[in-house]
């Protein structure tokens, strides 16, 4: 495409066109449900948010900078199938122009797994925005992959990394919260879990984190529902007396903002740290 055509679409774009190419770029696929919940909000309910969804992804879709998978997926608890909508290449490469970020390549065809799983992230990100806009906190990080990855040392002095689906801060007038986030479909074994697990702690051992930052984030494993929790609790339980008994919380999402919300730690209150940061990747 050239230069004159990619100027004509970026002035034909609207703030809330640019706002959801955005929102594609960070998530990499979002249902026509949460970019209802993310940017049209301010409809009178579902329907004419679901109307206005629609026939502005279709537009951005006739100016193929959105595609759309074959498949319709419901959400991450179920329900109702939705279109899966990415970033086309000239989306990404009008993003890039937009933001001054490197352009990135659309996700090639992915699988039903992988595709719920990142929904399931998208999800949890976005059921934070709205408990802010409730007033429920404030959210100061909503950091995605890969740039919530951790680097780190091991014991042996092997380079690691950490590889959360996200990282999140919330604070509100007294205290601030820190969480990795780990969206659990119920497909992994209690192996898995725990190699994910002793990830985590090694990080942790590491000091690198609190040396930054000050605090260790707790690690939040969000699932399904409760037959699920139950069987990550179990994966996840810690030995008698161990130090890792505060590091991991295994949540349902309908509990999810409460659990990621900010909460006096253990042991005591930690003053409220001024953040320079709010929203993003950072």
């Amino acid at each position: 495409m050239s230069t004159t055509a990619d100027a004509r679409l970026l002035e034909a774009l609207t703030p809330r066109d640019r706002d959801i190419l955005d929102s594609l770029a960070r998530y990499r696929l979002l249902s026509s449900t949460l970019i209802r919940r993310l940017h049209f909000s301010d409809h009178h309910g579902k329907d004419q948010g679901a109307r206005a969804t629609n026939r502005i992804m279709g537009r951005l879709e006739k100016r193929h900078l959105v595609t759309r998978m074959d498949q319709r997926i419901g959400g991450f608890q179920g329900g109702s199938s939705s279109l899966t909508w990415q970033l086309s290449t000239s989306g990404h490469r009008i993003h890039a122009v937009l933001s001054g970020l490197p352009q990135h390549s659309p996700l090639p065809k992915s699988s039903w797994l992988f595709a719920m799983h990142t929904l399931g992230i998208a999800e949890v990100a976005v059921s934070l925005v709205e408990a802010e806009r409730a007033g429920a906190f404030e959210v100061f990080t909503i950091q995605t992959e890969p740039a919530c990855w951790q680097e780190f040392m091991g014991p042996s002095g092997a380079p690691l990394r950490l590889k959360p689906d996200l990282y999140v801060i919330t604070a509100d007038a007294e205290f601030e919260e820190h969480s990795f986030v780990e969206v659990d479909l119920g497909t992994e074994h209690r192996p898995t879990l725990q190699r994910k697990a002793r990830a985590y702690e090694r990080y942790r051992a590491s000091g690198r984190h609190e040396a930054q930052h000050g605090v260790f984030p707790r690690v939040v494993w969000v699932v399904r529902d409760s037959r699920r929790q139950k069987a990550v609790e179990a994966a996840l339980a810690p030995p008698a007396a161990s130090t890792e008994a505060q590091l991991h919380r295994v949540t349902t999402f309908d509990a999810l903002p409460h659990v990621l919300g900010p909460h006096p730690p253990p042991g005591g209150s930690r003053p409220l740290e001024p953040l320079t940061t709010k929203g993003g990747n950072t």
